[in-house]
């Protein structure tokens, strides 16, 4: 594929001729900035490189224990090709993917060991590279070294963490040193017989010589095939007979011992129709490998917090692990904090100080030969080596992530489902191999990145898009409403259709404008940008590691090649913001005249809707509908009326009287529906609601207010209470969340200021902008703000996220500047930021700060960059976003009409929604097929699931609330799964059931 990334976006119909042109040619200079046609990126050739050479892209992952010396020189840049965007794309209520990897490493009949993706694996030195003594992290800010000898082992992003007392952040169980324990593991565990190449019976010769003329074929995978059609008797095995165990093979009987590592994904491309089979020849698994990605909201307590539930999993199954957390260096992302797991599937304890699977007894066997056993050794784990054990773990690792997310007040949460289980539209990107990740790191643009990049930037057009379809459809929802309630009339009609039409232009420029400054633009920066960033931490951690041996890194050639690419990512990012700032320009413009016009659209709309309603106050109170009395027969057959009050008189709303017996059925009706609306208004606007001398009533009162209360019913009124409780609730949530930072909140000086908030929860942002006139609100911050800064002076334990800080300076281009030796803020500044000065005085951030202020000094005409993850949006109005649509699993689980306010308590919670949880949607699934005859799931199968939902905590609860005759269902179903296993206790080889 070719590194242009054509979305087809075309400007609304809607908009303006002429705007929409400039759009176009926007557009289309930026596809052709980053087309393969019009090379501009600058290539570093300081180390005398060929200009334009091919990019030598690994086929595999470079093994970690093994590190080859790198040359000197960078890979030529491409500051054209774009790079995937930061982040995790995430659902609307802050739910995200996360990675989380399961590795096993197996020993083989020569006693090499490779991964479960053929890679080779030293299951011993990758102890010693997990473990790591050098480029430690500490809790407190201090000098972070990298003693890596080559850039090409810089770009390694494991960093071994340490707590404030130094202390390495490490969970084990295992006693004494751990490469010893995986050393004794490795001589002990058994081998299998070689990897090799197989042909079947009836091969095609022709189809494989066409595979063999591929350029880029593995060279074990042509010699075997060359081997085998010379001479295909040769190589043939004997057939697999009923008591031969399947040792051999039954339907490829040509076969050839090789090396398979580099061949199955290239067979995966090149080989379709499966004419050539690999034979995996690993013997016993010697070593599991987890790694996964933590937070960067969790501190280093949450972390081991987090790392112990983890172990408990393991150890509760009498497994011996291994696991440490890796801070992120310079030369990485600030906020790459993971951890690695190692482990031994098999249970294992000390015996007089051995190992109970390390401890061989010679018998003589009755024909007199001797053969070794090993009595003690224990069977392995069969819940490990289960299908369902990766998912389980991950389930797991979820679940305990997101209950220190919910401690800390945080609005992410981690999800164990997959993008289309979530509702994200967005494909997983490929994982870069360590030396390519470096390629891709120096802005070289390898294919493997440029397609990455297709799929994350597609993704986020995906969600701009979809945003702005969500606002279309509620403004066409408004017009129609107003449609409803206006009086008819020609006039009337004219002015709804220009009212509409007029939002839909503005609709049209909104997104026009997001798209170019949310998506184009800097998806043609991102290459540039996300280079210099990482050349400057790679020439850091390089420049450290020199001066640790005494060394001046200047002339250094290979700190000089990391800093002339680093000048050349600003170079280019400075021709483009000049090539691009009248586009750049238009855009904005395009973005300040629809949220001016949609203001004011937004006045005419409520206007237009306060209109309507005292229209149809007053058209209740001046003309209420009453019936006609029903005719009376009288004596002589003639028919006479029942006497009616007059309805004379136009009585004022707020001197109407309250609605009783008396009022016609009719006239008390619309008075209730007026009510309603009134209520609805309430709660849409986020009026202040209080409670005042024994009643409830809005904070602003007014005389449609006074009226509107008198006529409310006991119901009504209940409502008005509901709406008050919630708003005290999201009052509180605000003051617990300045209570425990207390530097997110900034209080004016003035009391007519503007309080602000350094938040990312749009609803406190939401509840602190309506709900700040009210002076209790005011005094419950204040006091709030008070206490929680007596905690921090107490403690001296409250953290604040510099980076995150640093990383909103960058976004909102906030004047820094030099004073003394150090780069420092304004204190308006750092307030609202929420940091300390102090917090600003380590040497990552000052590195930060440093190159932030170089690149403002820079700019002759600095045009700030829309934040990435938040594109600037019209004032629309407040609406709950659509739940993702339900997947086939989640769609057997009985539906039940709840509240929005359950559903968002739900949806913050750590635990999935009731009968949604993957465990019990698989047992229910298996339960409901062996109710219908000839069902493909087998009892056994049911029974097991049933036994794996009722061992999971979460699952359990989650089945007694369904109801109890489920759960009856599940016991005795996970009760026959548990004398199943102890029947099959006794029988050799591991049970497929989890205990």
């Amino acid at each position: 594929m070719t590194s242009q990334l054509a979305f087809d976006f075309e400007p609304p119909a809607e908009m303006n001729s002429h705007e929409a042109a400039r759009a176009r040619a926007a557009i289309a200079r930026y596809r052709s900035r980053m087309s393969n046609d019009d090379i501009t990126g600058r290539e570093t050739d300081v180390m005398g490189l060929q200009r334009r050479r091919t990019i030598d892209e690994p086929k595999r992952q470079v093994a970690a224990e093994r590190s080859a010396r790198q040359s000197r020189g960078l890979p030529p840049a491409r500051f054209h090709r774009p790079r995937p965007p930061v982040g995790r794309p995430c659902t609307p209520d802050g739910r995200q993917a996360f990675h989380f990897k399961l590795t096993k490493v197996t020993k083989g009949v020569d006693g090499a060991c490779r991964t479960n993706d053929g890679e080779a694996a030293d299951p011993v030195g990758h102890v010693g590279y997990v473990t790591r003594q050098d480029a430690v992290a500490l809790a407190v800010p201090v000098e972070i070294h990298d003693a890596v000898a080559h850039v090409g082992y810089v770009t390694r992003d494991e960093a071994l963490a340490r707590n404030a007392d130094g202390a390495a952040m490490i969970e084990t169980n295992i006693p004494g040193d751990p490469a010893a324990f995986f050393a004794t593991v490795l001589a002990h565990e058994d081998s299998g017989h070689p990897d090799g190449i197989c042909l079947a019976e009836r091969f095609d010769p022709q189809m494989l010589h066409v595979m063999m003329e591929t350029p880029d074929i593995p060279p074990a995978l042509k010699t075997a095939l060359e081997r085998i059609m010379a001479d295909p008797e040769a190589h043939r095995v004997e057939k697999a007979g009923r008591m031969d165990g399947g040792s051999k093979s039954r339907t490829h009987p040509f076969q050839v011992n090789a090396d398979i590592a580099d061949c199955a994904r290239w067979l995966k491309e090149h080989d379709p129709d499966r004419l050539v089979h690999l034979r995996e020849g690993r013997g016993g698994i010697v070593q599991r490998r987890i790694t996964g990605e933590l937070p960067a909201d969790l501190d280093l307590d949450g972390c081991g917090r987090v790392l112990k539930a983890m172990g408990s999993e393991l150890a509760r199954r009498g497994l011996r692990y291994y696991i440490a957390l890796h801070a992120p260096t310079a030369a990485n992302n600030e906020r790459n904090w993971h951890f690695h797991l190692l482990y031994y599937d098999r249970p294992c304890e000390r015996i007089d100080g051995e190992w109970d699977f390390a401890i061989v007894e010679e018998k003589r066997t009755a024909s007199r030969n001797r053969r070794r056993s090993y009595p003690h050794r224990q069977k392995k784990c069969a819940e490990v080596r289960h299908k369902d054990w990766p998912m389980y773990m991950r389930t797991h690792f979820a679940a305990a992530v997101n209950a220190e997310l919910e401690a800390i007040g945080s609005p992410r949460r981690y999800d164990p489902r997959s993008y289309a289980d979530m509702g994200i539209e967005a494909e997983p990107q490929e994982h870069l191999a360590r030396r390519l990740a470096f390629i891709a790191a120096c802005g070289a643009g390898p294919e493997m990145d440029v397609k990455n990049a297709h799929k994350g930037w597609w993704a986020r057009m995906a969600a701009l898009l979809k945003r702005h379809d969500e606002v279309e459809k509620a403004d066409e929802e408004r017009v129609a409403e107003l449609r409803r309630t206006s009086v008819e009339g020609p006039a009337r009609s004219t002015f709804v259709a220009d009212l509409a039409r007029d939002l839909a232009q503005r609709r049209a420029e909104a997104r026009t404008s997001d798209v170019i400054l949310t998506i184009q633009h800097p998806m043609a920066r991102s290459n540039a940008e996300q280079t210099a960033e990482k050349m400057r931490g790679y020439a850091d951690d390089l420049a450290d590691k020199l001066r640790a041996k005494g060394k001046d890194p200047e002339g250094h050639p290979r700190y000089e090649a990391l800093i002339q690419r680093e000048r050349d990512a600003h170079a280019y990012l400075d021709d483009l913001e000049k090539a691009f700032a009248p586009d750049v320009a238009f855009a904005k413009s395009l973005a300040d005249h629809a949220q001016i016009g949609r203001e004011r659209i937004e006045m005419t709309f409520q206007m237009l809707h306060e209109t309507a309603i005292r229209r149809r106050e007053n058209a209740a109170i001046e003309h209420p509908a009453i019936p006609a009395a029903p005719k009376k027969e009288t004596g002589q057959h003639q028919t006479v009326e029942d006497s009616a009050p007059p309805t004379t008189g136009t009585a004022e709303p707020d001197s109407a009287p309250a609605p009783s017996a008396k009022m016609p059925v009719a006239a008390k009706a619309l008075a209730s529906a007026e009510v309603d609306d009134w209520l609805v208004r309430i709660r849409r606007l986020r009026r202040r609601i209080t409670r005042r001398d024994g009643r409830t009533e809005p904070f602003k009162i007014n005389d449609l207010d006074r009226r509107m209360l008198d006529l409310a019913s006991a119901a009504q009124m209940k409502e008005l209470d509901r709406i008050r409780d919630q708003q005290n609730r999201l009052v509180a949530r605000l003051v617990e969340a300045v209570k425990a930072e207390p530097g997110i909140l900034t209080i004016p000086a003035d009391p007519g200021g503007k309080w602000t908030l350094a938040h990312d929860g749009r609803d406190l942002q939401d509840g602190l902008h309506h709900y700040i006139a009210d002076p209790d609100v005011q005094g419950r911050l204040r006091n709030a703000r008070d206490k929680g800064l007596e905690q921090q002076a107490a403690t001296r334990q409250a953290r604040p996220q510099v980076h995150r800080a640093i990383d909103e300076i960058a976004r909102a281009n906030i004047p820094v500047h030099r004073q003394d030796d150090s780069i420092v803020l304004r204190d308006t500044d750092a307030a609202w930021l929420g940091v300390t000065p102090e917090a600003l005085q380590s040497k990552d951030a000052q590195r930060r700060l440093e190159g932030i202020r170089q690149s403002q000094e820079k700019r002759t005409a600095p045009v700030a960059q829309p934040p990435a993850t938040e594109p600037p949006r019209p004032p629309i109005e407040p609406m709950t976003s659509p739940a993702p649509s339900p997947t086939p699993a989640a769609s057997m689980a009985p539906k039940t009409e709840r509240p929005a306010a359950a559903d968002r308590a739900e949806s913050a919670s750590v635990v999935p929604p009731v009968a949604s949880h993957p465990l019990i949607v698989s047992w229910r699934e298996a339960h409901d097929a062996n109710l219908h005859p000839g069902s493909a799931i087998t009892v056994g199968e049911r029974n097991r699931r049933a036994a794996v939902a009722l061992a999971d905590k979460v699952a359990a609860a989650e089945l007694a609330r369904l109801a109890p005759a489920i759960l009856a269902e599940a016991t005795a179903q996970a009760a026959e799964n548990r004398r199943y296993v102890q029947r099959a206790a006794g029988r050799s080889g591991p049970s497929p059931h989890i205990r």
